[in-house]
């Protein structure tokens, strides 16, 4: 998983919704998304963050659990490709 200090640029490997996985980049530091909850018959529901960070090759902001760094020893395996 990334975290606040992965630089832009970092090598990583997206699980998207289907199964799938995509060998992309990072295009942008992570940062906090916060969804606001409202309340629930009358009750206050805590509000819900998770770390997100753009990447290469998907539209919009991706949830930083899905998303795995790939080590330099990973990366030769792909052949050195970065995007």
């Amino acid at each position: 998983m990334i975290d606040e200090e992965t630089p832009i640029g970092t090598a990583v490997i997206v699980r998207r919704d289907d199964g799938t996985e995509l060998r992309t980049s990072t295009r942008s530091q992570t940062w906090w998304l916060i969804q606001r909850a409202r309340p629930q018959h009358g009750r206050r529901v805590a509000d819900k963050k998770k770390l997100v960070v753009l990447v290469h090759g998907i539209s919009g902001c991706y949830d930083c659990e899905r998303i795995t760094v790939v080590s330099t020893r990973q990366l030769d395996l792909f052949g050195g490709q970065r995007r």
